[in-house]
């Protein structure tokens, strides 16, 4: 994917030698190249787009520097019709009714896609978003990710989506539980989702987190990274009891989780009157969870180990910046998930020689291992790991 060398004539000769091309991707494309020739190249795209339009079916713009007149010239070719569009759209969409929009004239014409991801289109509006939702009755990937001027406006429209699997607005900081709640917990029993991201959504609170747990008991995938003011004990509960066929669940940086969210047992908030002594929904109800994520969750400490995490189908998990945690947690960690493939310990400062003398020897069918930032961790202890660890391909740490 180097642009600064790729050409018109360069581009016409490759797609000349494939045929039977039914994807073109050019992700990250003309970041380097000057205004003439980036007008040449894309040009060049329209027209072999044009000759292969009836047999191509996957076009990926993300992070690509386009223009309202190449959307314009893409959306006039009457015989595309897009499975899959992936698009960074930074242009101006004009608002005056008898002027041709390119972008809007593109969503409502590629009524067939199944998957569309608009991944930092920073100019994206809600008229885009309402668009979409109005002319792509097929949709089941939707992906809005730091889509900045989306908000509760666009959002509500999602309703309308009836067969949307996956969707993404993680830093679409302006929705709020408003658009949330109206989008997403108004439809009808119909609607299956399975993959829902909600990462660094400032204005979402433990509400919306509640209903949508019970709503979607379906998800595989739940992503609510960076999300700590609505992400508490309580609402880590409600996950547990609704979400029991989550495959990956992302909490980093939820700060305000503890142990009573991962255990649902706590002696001390229950002196203090915050909870009853002992709650049913534990992590260990996620039985089928492969990857966890809890960096940043400084709360936690060695007794949710010693009370829960026991996840035979764990492969990875993140625990950087946990900074309660000990050896004796580490261990009891992987005593309960041997199949752990994937570990993250980053920046937690009880990780020492002897913590990486212990992983060599009961950890051994780890890949990947991530030491950044334990300082107490000599060159003299990997070696140790190195050997008895024979599955193990990367490890970093300094």
């Amino acid at each position: 994917r180097e642009t600064a060398l790729m050409t018109k004539g360069i581009f016409n000769f490759m797609v000349s030698s494939m045929p039977h091309l039914t994807a073109l991707t050019l992700e990250n494309c003309f970041g380097n190249m000057k205004a003439r020739d980036r007008v040449e190249l894309l040009e060049a795209i329209i027209e072999f787009i044009r000759r292969r339009s009836q047999q191509l079916k996957k076009l990926n713009l993300l992070n690509t520097q386009t223009d309202d007149l190449f959307l314009e010239k893409l959306s006039d070719i009457d015989t595309l019709s897009l499975d899959e569009l992936r698009l960074s759209f930074n242009g101006v969409i004009s608002l005056l009714s008898n002027k041709k929009c390119g972008v809007l004239d593109l969503f409502k014409r590629q009524k067939n896609l199944t998957i569309l991801d608009l991944m930092d289109s920073k100019n994206l509006s809600n008229n885009c978003l309402m668009e979409i939702c109005k002319s792509m009755a097929n949709l089941k990937v939707l992906i809005l990710k730091r889509c900045w001027l989306i908000n509760d406006v666009g959002l509500s429209e999602i309703k309308k989506l009836q067969k949307l699997e996956v969707l993404d607005i993680t830093s679409c900081d302006r929705c709020t539980d408003l658009g949330l709640l109206e989008g997403l917990t108004t439809r009808k029993n119909n609607f299956h989702m399975k993959e829902l991201y909600l990462g660094l959504l400032p204005y979402m609170s433990i509400l919306a987190v509640y209903r949508l747990s019970q709503q979607y008991d379906e998800l595989s995938v739940l992503d609510l990274s960076g999300s700590s003011n609505s992400v508490t004990d309580e609402a880590l509960q409600m996950i547990f009891r609704y979400q029991l066929k989550l495959t990956h669940l992302n909490l980093d940086c939820c700060a305000k989780i503890s142990d009573f969210g991962i255990t649902g047992f706590s002696e001390e908030q229950s002196e203090k009157n915050y909870f009853p002594a002992y709650c049913p929904y534990t992590l260990n109800n996620l039985k089928n969870l492969n990857y966890i994520n809890l960096s940043g969750c400084y709360q936690i400490s060695d007794k949710s180990f010693q009370k829960v995490f026991d996840l035979p189908e764990l492969k990875e998990i993140n625990l950087s910046r946990c900074h309660n945690i000990t050896e004796e947690g580490i261990r009891l960690l992987c005593q309960k998930c041997p199949f752990i493939e994937i570990m993250d310990l980053s920046e937690i400062l009880n990780v020492k020689d002897s913590t990486v003398e212990m992983l060599s020897r009961i950890a051994t069918r780890v890949e990947v291992f991530k030491f950044n930032g334990c300082s107490d961790i000599t060159d003299s202890i990997l070696p140790d790991l190195a050997y008895n660890s024979k599955y193990l391909k990367v490890c970093t740490y300094n």
